[in-house]
Parts: structure tokens; C-alpha cells; sequence
């Protein structure tokens, strides 16, 4: 009665499969994990749940020679072709009344780890493409000053009748400051917000 009650009220969804790994019982856990509503009786194939067919092929082959998988990493599919990421641990148990038992399996659902490691990660590339934006613009910054300081200097040695001159300087100055101006934007879009 213990045992059946560790099994029934485990939050980590349990199953007993036979030989050929066809569920036999599982647990409420299970049924709200892969969104089936009653398994029992009902000829379904371990198979079923899994999304790559070469997965399952690796998992009967290990459960078959060793007795039992420990922590294996797979993809799982629920009843509405959800995938959810999980580790799956599975044992053969005797038992000494009967000539063949059963496979026990608990899965672990990593989906919530794994898409947190993945929004980790792509916050990491979008501080790494801050960082490298700030530099670049740091970078540009420091040869428009000086483009800036040798134009003035120019328009300080130009002679006042040369309009052409005037007006290629003027396209210069322009330029430079519409440079200078998106090389704000570009700081400032790529500051760290403070929280």
C-alpha cells in the first residue's frame, strides 16, 4: 500500500512497461505530463512518447543488454506533439513469483531548465554584440574627431573666394555629423539598462 501510494502521488511521472515495452500502469504525473487520459489496457508502445525513432532504438538496446538506462537525454512527445526535454532513467525488476516482470521508467522534464539555459544564452550574445557595438562606435568616434579638427583647420587656411572648397567642406561637416549623431544612437541603444 506504501509503494502504490509512492507511486500514485510521485510528482515525477512514472511507468510500468512489459517486456516488450508496452505501458502497463502509469501514475497521474504521467498522464498530466504527456496528456493522455488513461493508458492502462490500452496496447500503447513506450515508442509512442518518444520523438526520434533512433532514440527509442538506443533506449531498447541499452534497457536489453544492461537492465536499466540511467539519466538518458531525450526529447519526449505529449499527446498534442508537444516536445519536452527530459532525463529518463529505466529499470528491468524481477520478480520472483512471475518468469518476467516489468520495466519501471521515472522521466524528469528538463523543459523549463533548458529553455532557461536558452534565453541565458541569447542574453549573453546580445551583451556580447553591446559590448562590440559600443567599441566599434568608440572606435569610429576617435578618427571623426580628428576629420572634424583637420576640417577646421582647413577652413582656417582656405581662401574665402574658393566656393567650392566652402561647399565640399560644408558636405564634410554634414557627414560627419550625421556620423557623430548615429554613433550616439548606437551608444546609447546598446547601454546595459539599469533595473
Amino acid at each position: 500500500k506504501r509503494y502504490r501510494t509512492l507511486f500514485e502521488r510521485s510528482i515525477d511521472p512514472i511507468f510500468l512497461a512489459t517486456d516488450k515495452l508496452i505501458f502497463l500502469n502509469v501514475n497521474n504525473a504521467f498522464l498530466n505530463f504527456t496528456g493522455y487520459e488513461g493508458i492502462e489496457g490500452s496496447s500503447l508502445p513506450v515508442s509512442a512518447i518518444f520523438s526520434r525513432k533512433d532514440n527509442f532504438q538506443i533506449f531498447k538496446t541499452k534497457l536489453k543488454e544492461d537492465g536499466q538506462i540511467r539519466d538518458f537525454e531525450v526529447t519526449l512527445l505529449t499527446r498534442s506533439g508537444q516536445k519536452k526535454y527530459c532525463l529518463l532513467n529505466c529499470v528491468f525488476i524481477s520478480d520472483p513469483i512471475e518468469d518476467n516482470c516489468c520495466y519501471q521508467g521515472i522521466i524528469h522534464d528538463l523543459t523549463l531548465r533548458k529553455q532557461a539555459e536558452s534565453d541565458m544564452m541569447v542574453a549573453e550574445r546580445f551583451s556580447l554584440t553591446g559590448k562590440i557595438a559600443r567599441t566599434i562606435a568608440h572606435e569610429v568616434r576617435n578618427p571623426l574627431t580628428n576629420i572634424n579638427l583637420a576640417l577646421d583647420q582647413l577652413r582656417e587656411e582656405m581662401p574665402e573666394a574658393n566656393a567650392s572648397a566652402g561647399l565640399y567642406a560644408d558636405i564634410i561637416e554634414r557627414n560627419a555629423d550625421r556620423i557623430e549623431e548615429l554613433m550616439g544612437e548606437m551608444l546609447n541603444s546598446s547601454k546595459p539598462k539599469k533595473l
